[in-house]
């Protein structure tokens, strides 16, 4: 699903809410707020989980073979965007 799918989408239910939205909305029922979890950023500024993490604990492609900070493995493409494809397709 692209970005222009999802707005296309938001932009659907905003004139067509889902009927279980429209039905919560008319019975008056609100769900319980939940306590916030904490966000990747939190996460991070935690540091490692435990001691046994080394210095790259941050960088989930560390370990693998072939990998060198800056460069993206063999193995590995470089996302490509065609905004212009995407506005096409649209």
């Amino acid at each position: 699903m692209t970005l222009l799918d999802v707005r296309e989408l938001c932009d659907y239910w905003a004139e067509h809410p889902p009927v279980h939205i429209l039905v919560a909305a008319f019975v008056g029922y609100k769900a319980e707020a939940k306590p916030a979890s904490p966000g990747w950023r939190d996460v991070l500024a935690e540091g490692p989980p435990n001691a046994e993490v080394g210095p790259d604990w941050r960088m989930p492609f560390a370990g693998m073979e072939g990998f060198e900070p800056g460069r993206l493995p063999e193995n590995m493409n470089v996302p490509l965007v065609d905004f212009a494809e995407l506005m096409r397709m649209n």
